[in-house]
């Protein structure tokens, strides 16, 4: 007799099958955001963290889902070829997992083939959903000029989400009219 796995393991699990299945297809189709099933894939406060460059977290799906958006645009307008292989997915208990990708592109440029070793983390809430994905590692790292501008993209989508939600920003500290933690920085 198989028992079934409490509704939050179930839906982690679907949540890992569809990053598994679908982040191959990123620079071809964008970030899937719902599973198979029409649930939603990401926690609405989902926060992306990006501690190794020293960049700001962010926090609320919109943000996220328009930062992967822009990450995308960015780098096919960069690289021909573009590809994403998942190299290994590793369960560290039922809320955390890490996933090894390798990216590769063709500088539209130069014409040189380039390879990046990536690792993420993503920690589920309660729900299944994922609530945390973190950049662990991008080995070789991107040079400065690219995390500054990295940096001057996320600000602005900050900035355009602040105006959505009628954000004042009071020197640095930043204060919300509407959901606090869609389109926080931290």
């Amino acid at each position: 007799m198989r028992i079934p796995l409490p509704t939050p393991l179930n839906h982690a699990g679907r949540a890992i099958n569809t990053l598994n299945e679908t982040l191959p297809q990123f620079f071809h189709e964008g970030l899937v955001d719902i599973l198979p099933n029409g649930a939603p894939l990401y926690s609405p406060h989902v926060q992306l963290r990006l501690r190794q460059f020293s960049l700001p977290s962010l926090r609320g799906r919109g943000v996220y889902m328009r930062s992967a958006g822009v990450l995308r645009v960015v780098f096919v307008a960069l690289h021909a070829d573009t590809s994403v292989v998942v190299k290994g997915v590793s369960l560290h208990d039922h809320r955390h997992v890490h996933m090894g990708l390798i990216v590769n592109g063709t500088n539209r440029l130069t014409q040189q083939r380039y390879e990046w070793d990536v690792l993420f983390r993503y920690a589920f809430d309660e729900a299944g959903l994922v609530s945390t994905h973190e950049v662990l590692r991008i080995h070789p790292p991107p040079t400065t000029s690219v995390v500054e501008g990295l940096r001057a993209v996320l600000a602005g989508l900050i900035r355009e989400r602040n105006k959505e939600r009628g954000v004042v920003a009071c020197g640095g500290a930043k204060a919300s009219a509407g959901d606090a933690n869609d389109g926080e920085v931290r």
